[in-house]
């Protein structure tokens, strides 16, 4: 991915913060982060576990990885006959991890792009069984988007069970685990990057989410939106103030469209189209945004619903 000199530097240095903020995090709570079962289970207690199907929280914050307790300080981990290790470079641009079982390399993922700290795992137990998962994080270096995300199971033998690359470029930020209908297992939540940048800055730019639930019969993860479509619309009364706000500030003198009042639209409009409810995305729409690219906003979203695996995943299937 071709990136500009100013957008490494934005990554660069948004990178450094996250990793203080992770030790200060560390410090702040005390963990002893170690690969025993048990003592990796405890970092649950960080994990957002909703009952029902609406959300007594709003949907999780793309800045903040909850993941980070359990992702181990140093640099090996073995369990159920694995070992895991992360590596670098000779100058330390680059990590990966690496999964071995009887000293024979079976998984090299070399996507860390910033060095050392671009590489993180631990153990995090997201099914309803004795056994954690292995939950791999790679920072590719990118700017907006690139954390990349692999998920193992170690029963009957090692195995994927959640990768977000199947997706493309997708997907992005963190991964959520939530468990939102209290049934002890968790769903896993994402951003969907589709519409970064569609028509306006990435500041303004909107994100629906992705969810993904275990499919026992497949053995992994797979996308689940319509299962959890009022989890999805749990923030729309929030998102509705926004979209007023929006409107009040509205210069119809202006010689573009607003910004701001397309990105308060598509927040909605997304939000619905996205928890499997198209239809009512679609008259929203029809009758609330009037701007004059009107009609070329509704082409874009049309081609970019075409392109995207999530979207398809919920009604093309």
């Amino acid at each position: 991915m071709k990136r500009t000199v100013f957008l490494l530097t934005v990554a660069l240095l948004t990178l450094v913060l996250g990793v203080t903020i992770t030790k200060v995090r560390r410090a702040t709570y005390g963990f002893l982060i170690e690969s025993s079962p048990t003592e990796v289970s405890s970092q649950s207690a960080f994990v957002v576990s909703v009952p029902g199907t609406a959300p007594a929280t709003p949907l999780p914050d793309n800045e903040v990885d909850p993941l980070e307790a359990t992702y181990i300080d140093g640099d090996k981990l073995s369990y159920a006959g694995y070992d895991v290790e992360r590596v670098t470079d000779s100058s330390e641009h680059e990590s990966w991890a690496i999964i071995k079982k009887n000293g024979r390399t079976i998984v090299r993922l070399g996507n860390g792009g910033l060095g050392k700290d671009s590489t993180k795992f631990g153990l995090f137990r997201l099914l309803r069984r004795e056994t954690e998962q292995l939950v791999i994080m790679q920072y590719t270096g990118g700017a907006h988007c690139c954390w990349v995300y692999k998920i193992y199971d170690f029963q009957p033998q090692l195995h994927l069970i959640f990768d977000d690359e199947s997706y493309g470029d997708s997907l992005g930020y963190e991964l959520h685990p939530v468990d939102i209908d209290g049934d002890g297992q968790y769903e896993l939540t994402q951003a969907v990057m589709t519409f970064d940048y569609f028509h306006m800055s990435h500041a303004s730019s909107v994100f629906p989410a992705a969810v993904f639930a275990y499919n026992d019969k497949a053995g992994k993860y797979l996308p689940a939106n319509k299962k959890f479509s009022s989890y999805l619309l749990g923030d729309v009364e929030n998102n509705l103030r926004r979209l007023e706000s929006a409107k009040a500030n509205l210069d119809h003198k202006a010689l573009a469209p607003s910004e701001q009042y397309l990105s308060a639209v598509l927040c909605v409009f997304l939000d619905r189209v996205y928890a499997g409810r198209e239809a009512d995305g679609w008259r929203f729409f029809n009758v609330e945004y009037r701007e004059s690219d009107r009609n070329e906003i509704k082409g874009d979203l049309e081609k970019a619903f075409r392109s995207d695996p999530i979207y398809r995943s919920i009604y093309l299937r």
